[in-house]
């Protein structure tokens, strides 16, 4: 049975992402990640998951797996 997930050495909790290197859509070093674009791109994410949110309540199909989706970093 194969895995439909990511390698595990892939896999990090958000934080642990902080001093890495990162890269560009064909993988080009862009520099280091640090605490300021954690904190910016956490609260961008926030904001995406509260209209997200707002917009199933609004049109009344709102289901769970929606917000373990929007944490999914590749």
């Amino acid at each position: 049975m194969g895995s439909s997930g990511p390698a595990e050495e892939l896999v990090k909790l958000y934080w642990e992402l902080k001093g890495q290197t990162a890269l560009d859509q064909s993988g080009k070093a862009q520099g280091e990640i640090t605490e300021e674009w954690l904190e910016s791109t956490y609260d961008s994410v926030g904001k995406v998951v509260a209209e997200t949110v707002t917009a199933a309540v609004n049109c009344g199909s709102f289901g769970l797996q929606l917000l373990p989706n929007a944490f999914e970093v590749r």
